[in-house]
């Protein structure tokens, strides 16, 4: 076992997130982007936190990231962590001055350094500093490829909204979205996902690793090269004539 690092904090946060949201689409179509379906996600988030804490004694994301708590929590450090860790959660919903200025303040200014110094995040260290340990096992020593399995639907899954995004998300949302996945190439070499589900190799990814078995030719650089730099451009080039020139509403705009 090993303490885990800044990624396996931040990848099991993301998956929190993006599933918490799928719970929350039904409000946000009913009420739109308002602050009503913002407090209805928070109200979500603590609900399935309260849920995995209490009934699995961890959360989703940790679960899909194979990582434990070093030891278990007492219920009043579940109720104090899961309070904390909605309070940093909302900082994603509202802001100040320009969209997501609390969430950087809160992510580069508190958890970050908290991380850096303690080896936990804020409301971790607040609510008993239990750390969250992981399996030798997981992404460097991964000897098999396990195909089909259920990294690759999670990756399907995140695909679907992806490549659709200029007619699901703001496009600043998806500039966003697109920095943030190649800061996550530069930090651990490529995609978390893929290495969860074939492998690190630098050169092989999701789309090259499934589509190669269909056209065994397919060159695994240029098919990199294709997925993380030409779709991202012609992405947010779609989004900008959708929602620029035509006008286009997209359904998640977090600053209307």
């Amino acid at each position: 076992m090993k303490p885990t690092n800044i990624v396996y904090k931040l990848f099991p946060s993301i998956v929190n997130v993006f599933f918490t949201f799928l719970l929350s689409l039904p409000f946000l179509l009913i009420y739109g982007n308002t602050t009503k379906w913002k407090i209805i996600w928070i109200g979500i988030f603590f609900l399935y936190n309260c849920t995995f804490e209490f009934a699995y004694k961890r959360c989703l994301g940790m679960m899909l990231f194979n990582t434990h708590y070093e030891i278990e929590k007492t219920s009043l450090q579940k109720i104090l962590y899961i309070l904390l860790y909605t309070v940093s959660f909302s900082t994603l919903l509202f802001y100040i001055w320009f969209p997501f200025d609390l969430l950087m303040v809160n992510v580069i200014f508190i958890q970050l350094p908290c991380i850096l110094i303690t080896g936990n995040t804020l409301h971790g260290l607040l609510s008993g500093g239990i750390e969250t340990i992981r399996k030798d096992k997981l992404i460097n020593q991964k000897n098999t490829k396990e195909e089909f399995g259920l990294f690759f639907w999670i990756h399907i899954l995140a695909l679907i909204p992806a490549y659709l995004s200029p007619i699901i998300f703001d496009w600043k949302l998806i500039i966003l979205g697109i920095v943030i996945l190649q800061i996550q190439y530069w930090i651990i070499g490529g995609c978390l996902l893929t290495h969860l589900d074939i492998g690190k190799d630098k050169n092989e990814t999701f789309m090259w690793y499934y589509l190669s078995k269909i056209y065994p030719a397919l060159n695994p650089k240029t098919t990199k090269f294709v997925v993380r730099v030409i779709v991202p451009i012609f992405l947010v080039l779609v989004a900008l004539i959708l929602q620029i020139q035509f006008k286009f509403k997209p359904l998640i705009n977090l600053w209307n």
